[in-house]
């Protein structure tokens, strides 16, 4: 009983997703309809959102969105690329002002920086104990964690892990340390976060691998490579790895450690406190992210935020897209894409391993709209037309970043004359759909799935609907979300019995 009450929540959220969708966006294109197609390629921390996206806008809305998981780093490359950029938008954590692109900015001036979700580093790890019982409690901090991604730690029983965890029966295992082997934003934040808190150990191992000190996007390797080392090309054979290989650990998004089953370690914060990567805890953190003008990030303030609950690995990503030299049929498309993942793609982010875009990020993702050609001039911002946790009050609201500014493009401090939306009144809204204001993703251990999905099913309440609207759709998601699972099921049980005889 317990397997179909969790098929019948998934069902009715589902239908509550797309029923709102079609509500705010119009009904799905019909077949043969000509849809131009918008490309987009880049950051693999955020892949698993922006997937979960593309695959909601195409079968509740008909829009098709090409994107291609690569790197951030790659992404910011293609879509600087002349004399026209090779994809209509990208998908990063680190803006052109780093400096690990090439060409270090895009040849046009017409491009912006626009926040898509947020989300944190996970140390995602296998571990068996002395006794070959899978470990799940595991605590590290940023000096253990810098010597073992430099390779002074190579043990699982150091003592110096072994300190932060007593109780634990560490194996006599040698780790292997699993590092991004292209240029990456899970490469740039993690080093950024171990640069500012390790900052000589850090500063020692750049100088032992012959590059400029600080943060850098390509994982910096010394001639000499530890043995411990695994060079991963991208999120997926990094938590692939991991997942397959007993002793290894890597830095990944917490939608990679969710997908597989395996544990984040739990990582000291500045207040001393261990604290698991989750939606709640990446949320706290980020109240401290202080955004430019241009709303690239600056994350001092996160990786030493001093709340009990904060994780201080936490970041957001963010789309670069064109304010120019698009046509505005494809600008139509990729408004109503971002309108969806502000509002509605935000209800699965604690769900997938992320944390919602607080309110006044959702208002800068209105206002990215309004600077797009051809893009509709997105609607009043509130919890009806947007069903962001935070605007119906299915999550807790714990504050936004600071920001300098109220957006703008290719690094300038302007709005291209179009005013920022006020950030709604979160109380307020909150009380126009009837659902229980609840932390996302209350996960003990922060493992677990989180439950933000099932409290967006209230967000129905607040939306009336045609009733021919919700039959469609309620046809339209028996058709592509629960058939194909049950073929494969039917499938599985005549290989069971075909092994069985």
């Amino acid at each position: 009983m317990r397997t179909l009450g969790t098929k019948i929540a998934q069902f009715a959220v589902a239908v509550a997703v797309m029923a709102i969708a079609v509500v705010q966006f119009g009904a799905v294109s019909p077949a043969g309809a000509s849809v131009p197609v918008v490309t987009g390629t880049g950051s693999s921390y955020a892949a698993v959102a922006i997937n979960n996206w593309v695959g909601q806008v195409s079968n509740v809305m008909g829009l098709n969105i090409n994107y291609q998981t690569s790197s951030s780093v790659l992404g910011l490359d293609a879509f600087a690329h002349t004399p026209k950029s090779e994809v209509d938008f990208a998908a990063s954590e680190v803006g052109y002002s780093a400096g690990q692109s090439s060409p270090t900015h895009p040849s046009f001036s017409g491009y912006q920086y626009l926040p898509d979700v947020a989300g944190a580093t996970c140390l995602m790890y296998q571990l068996p104990s002395a006794t070959q019982q899978p470990i799940r409690n595991l605590k590290l901090n940023s000096a253990v964690l810098t010597g073992i991604f430099t390779g002074a730690i190579t043990m699982w029983n150091d003592p110096k892990i072994q300190k932060l965890n007593p109780t634990v029966g560490l194996p006599a295992r040698a780790i292997t340390a699993v590092y991004r082997s292209d240029p990456s934003g899970d490469n740039y934040l993690f080093s950024e976060y171990l640069n500012l808190t390790q900052p000589s150990s850090w500063k020692s191992y750049t100088q032992s691998a012959n590059v400029t000190d600080g943060p850098t996007a390509l994982w910096p390797v010394p001639s000499t490579v530890p043995r411990s080392f695994y060079a991963a090309p991208g999120s997926d054979v990094a938590s692939n790895y991991v997942a397959a290989n007993p002793g290894s650990i890597t830095y990944v998004e917490t939608a990679y450690a969710i997908l597989h089953g395996q544990p984040c370690a739990s990582i000291q914060n500045a207040s001393g406190n261990f604290v698991q990567p989750s939606s709640t805890a990446d949320a706290i953190a980020l109240t401290h992210d202080a955004l430019y003008p241009d709303l690239e990030q600056n994350l001092t303030g996160v990786y030493e935020a001093p709340e009990a609950a904060a994780y201080p690995i936490s970041a957001y990503s963010y789309l670069v897209t064109k304010t120019s030299g698009m046509s505005p049929s494809m600008g139509v498309t990729l408004g109503k894409f971002i309108q969806f993942f502000a509002c509605q793609g935000q209800i699965s982010a604690g769900q997938l391993g992320y944390s919602p875009l607080p309110p006044n990020l959702v208002a800068d993702d209105f206002a990215a709209i309004k600077r797009i050609p051809g893009a509709a001039a997105p609607p009043t911002l509130d919890a009806k037309n947007c069903p962001n946790p935070y605007l119906t009050g299915a999550a807790t609201y714990y504050g936004g970043p600071t920001q300098s500014g109220g957006g703008g493009s290719g690094g300038a401090a302007t709005n291209f004359g179009v005013a920022t939306p006020a950030v709604p009144n979160v109380k307020k809204a909150s009380t126009a759909i009837a659902v229980t204001a609840t932390t996302l993703d209350p996960r003990s251990d922060g493992q677990a799935p989180g439950v933000a999905l099932n409290a967006a099913v209230g967000g129905l309440l607040g939306v009336s609907a045609p009733t021919a609207t919700i039959v469609l759709g309620t046809l339209a998601f028996l058709l592509i979300v629960i058939v194909p699972p049950v073929i494969g099921m039917m499938r599985k049980r005549r290989r069971s019995v075909k092994g069985g005889e």
